[in-house]
């Protein structure tokens, strides 16, 4: 979802935005490389979720990185990423790349 939302935004893909069925060729594109791999969502992976969206204040914007992290960290799985957000979620093995 993350990959899909963030290659057809404007703001973070610039002139290299990409329309919507472009963002799924690249999807299937990732899909098919061997170095990617598709899990099942893990049992415990609500409850961590529910941990990574306490904050007092609203933040429509940290749904989906919440969940991206918690599903990685559920799952025992690096997360790779450009987006400095995701170091303040505790437990998860991160990669930030520059």
């Amino acid at each position: 979802m993350a990959l899909l939302r963030h290659l057809t935004n404007t703001h973070i893909m610039g002139r290299f935005v990409q329309t919507q069925a472009a963002a799924w060729q690249t999807f299937d594109s990732f899909a098919t490389d061997p170095r990617s791999a598709f899990l099942s969502e893990p049992d415990g992976v609500e409850t961590r979720f529910r941990n990574l969206t306490q904050a007092a204040s609203p933040g429509h914007g940290r749904w989906t990185d919440a969940y991206l992290a918690a599903l990685a960290i559920e799952s025992n799985v690096g997360l790779v990423t450009l987006d400095k957000g995701f170091v303040s979620c505790e437990g998860l093995m991160l990669e930030l790349l520059q």
